[in-house]
């Protein structure tokens, strides 16, 4: 009897555990997707990181312009798809 409940709670540690490390292992994402156009959180990160470069700080309305500027991107590149 003990060594089932030493199985059993190994058991539930094991998936506690998967499940934990499953939560926190979000690689990339699709933020938005403009026509047949998709942009990764990670583009988003790395147009940011690369202004952050540039200049210090970066306010929370900077990151949104920074967004709204590559879905304009996005919408233009799917512009010129369809009109070729």
């Amino acid at each position: 009897m003990r060594f089932k409940s030493v199985i059993i709670s190994f058991v539930l540690l094991t998936m506690a555990l998967n499940i934990q490390a499953q939560q926190s292992s979000i690689v990339d994402g699709i933020i938005a997707k403009v026509g047949g156009e998709i942009l990764l959180y990670s583009e988003w990160q790395e147009q940011i990181a690369y202004i952050k470069e540039k200049q210090a700080f970066l306010t929370d309305e900077d990151k949104c312009g920074i967004l709204q500027n590559m879905l304009v991107q996005k919408f233009l590149i799917h512009q010129a798809k369809v009109d070729s």
